[in-house]
């Protein structure tokens, strides 16, 4: 190289390297994955139709992080948001009722209502005729103020009362509450779920019902998703994978010396009847029977844009895998600091043969003013370089095309 090529003109020809490596290389990378504390992100749980308001379904991810489920919808006028409260419901937003008239006195001491709104939140119900006022306990029990008692219904509202004296005639009962918007169940270990809205507030034509958690996979037997899925659970891939050849899960494994410290210190007597090979033999052994009557099956999902991580869907994860090992190839990130030693002198030498080629065809240009220079015949050594080093690189990254075949 140098000081001919203007600073621009060397940073477009490095990103023009480092674009052709990321096409054409197979350059192989494998990473550790343990497989909990995952993100399922955009999960479809339905699709509205301005009516249905009771939804159920099951989560793809196996084993829910309590407090981590988090709903939304993408209705444009009526946007909802709920979240789980770790005990098992699914709560949105609480909205307010004042003055709802529940009775009209009649010289009884005993009424009752259905609240207009269901999903009652517990503990914010209130009645009162203007003499006695009844206070919600939060578990379905109206207690009055002079000694009156009642019951509510949380799910369906249905409300009964009986005052210490008679209402007077004529005299106006009423209620205030509160009600979530929606409100649901789900079950942290079979990642069964229900969802019901509130009355007004059905999900729109097209507005997707869409669930956003964390999961732990080794919590389920069979893995999750499906490989057609882009959405839903899934294990991100860093964008330094540009695409995967091979999965492999694995266990947590049990050494004796590791759990058996004691009998460690009986090391001679226990290594005097294990050889090394035993050992890989029983290793091996124990994983194949992993694999006995499953049929694991993985797919990794690109992204669009390159800055962002990939998917990687698992389906019928053997039992007891708590990690993965992912084979994949390399992908060269544009703000990496390269340290591969490999990567970093294909990248100079064919930046290096490419600048060659620029300069080269300045000097030829330059022979129109009369100028004595050998352009012709840098353009050709760059060439020849750029050839050389592409060739280089088809034949090392071979393995990712025999790769496929096993």
């Amino acid at each position: 190289m140098s000081l001919a090529t203007p600073d621009p003109t060397l940073e477009q020809i490095v990103e023009n390297t480092i674009r052709y490596w990321n096409t054409h290389s197979g350059y192989k990378i494998f990473e550790m994955f343990d497989l909990y504390n995952l993100p399922a992100i955009d999960e479809l749980m339905g699709t509205g139709d301005d009516t249905t308001l009771l939804y159920s379904g099951s989560f793809a991810g196996m084993g829910l992080q309590q407090f981590s489920l988090v709903v939304t919808t993408t209705s444009a006028n009526t946007p909802i948001r709920a979240t789980d409260d770790g005990l098992g419901h699914i709560k949105g937003a609480q909205l307010p009722i004042t003055l709802e008239l529940f009775a009209v006195g009649t010289g009884a001491n005993s009424y009752s209502h259905t609240l207009v709104e269901k999903q009652i939140v517990p503990g914010t119900v209130t009645i009162t005729d203007g003499v006695e006022t009844f206070i919600d306990t939060g578990s379905n029990v109206l207690n009055g103020s002079l000694g009156g008692l009642g019951t509510v219904n949380y799910i369906t509202g249905q409300t009964n009362v009986t005052f210490a004296n008679p209402v007077a005639p004529t005299a106006n009962i009423t209620t205030d509450y509160s009600y979530y918007q929606v409100y649901g169940t789900v079950d942290y270990v079979s990642t069964a779920w229900t969802l019901q809205f509130s009355p007004g507030w059905a999900p729109n034509i097209g507005a997707k019902i869409l669930a956003n958690y964390t999961y732990t996979v080794g919590s389920g037997p069979l893995g999750f998703t499906t490989p057609q899925s882009s959405t839903g659970a899934f294990i991100p891939i860093p964008n330094k994978f540009k695409l995967i050849t091979q999965v492999y899960p694995a266990t947590d494994t049990t050494w004796i010396w590791k759990d058996h410290p004691l009998w460690t210190l009986l090391g001679l007597t226990i290594m005097d009847n294990m050889t090394a090979d035993l050992v890989m033999l029983s290793s091996t052994f124990q994983m194949y029977r992993l694999y006995i009557g499953t049929d694991f099956r993985w797919s990794f999902v690109k992204d669009d844009n390159s800055q962002n991580m990939g998917k990687l869907m698992l389906v019928n994860l053997p039992f007891q895998v708590t990690r993965i090992c992912v084979v994949g190839a390399k992908r060269v990130l544009e703000t990496e600091d390269i340290k591969s030693d490999h990567i970093l002198d294909w990248v100079l030498y064919y930046a290096k043969a490419l600048t060659k080629i620029t300069e080269g065809n300045t000097l030829r240009k330059s022979s129109i003013i009369n100028i004595t220079n050998d352009g012709e015949s840098l353009v050709t050594e760059g060439k020849d370089e750029v050839k050389t080093l592409q060739e280089k690189l088809m034949q090392e990254g071979r393995w990712m095309a025999m790769s496929g075949r096993f």
